[in-house]
């Protein structure tokens, strides 16, 4: 069971009381859950990567391209320091 405090209420005599919040579920579905979210923070974290370097390489590649037909002027090596 998880529990915490999300703060404090008074009742009508003035005596301070603290709200308590009780996750009641059971250890296997808090198991998958954790696990689940890790596995997809996983996921999103190699996709982010993969299509950051994906990206800046077709870039350097269409530079390239460009500076081999003589469009540009810069070698890639100098734009993309």
């Amino acid at each position: 069971m998880i529990k915490f405090t999300r703060g404090s209420i008074g009742d009508k005599d003035g005596i301070m009381h603290d709200i308590v919040v009780k996750a009641a579920a059971p250890n296997k579905l808090k198991d998958a859950l954790i696990g689940g979210g890790m596995v997809m923070m996983g996921i999103i974290y190699l996709t982010r990567a993969a299509f950051r370097d994906g990206a800046k390489a077709f870039e350097w590649a269409e530079w390239q391209a460009m500076y081999d037909a003589g469009v540009v002027a810069e070698r890639p090596e100098e734009v993309f320091k």
